[in-house]
């Protein structure tokens, strides 16, 4: 149901990193602090949507860290 995506090459918390991945990018995750300290360098990805969607979310997200 959930995915918890290394997201620590983007340089920057993982709470900074959703915030911008929705305000930059349209796509929106919890930052893993959200679930405790242990989450940093973390963002979860719901995958409960169409397939469609999720791919577009993902590409999004990669862009993201490139």
């Amino acid at each position: 149901f959930y995915v918890w995506a290394d997201v620590r090459a983007s340089g920057i918390p993982s709470r900074d990193f959703a915030f911008a991945l929705l305000r930059e990018r349209g796509v929106a995750v919890a930052p893993g602090t959200a679930f405790g300290s242990n989450g940093e360098g973390y963002a979860r990805i719901s995958l409960a949507t169409e397939p469609a969607a999720l791919y577009e979310g993902i590409d999004r997200i990669i862009a993201a860290l490139t």
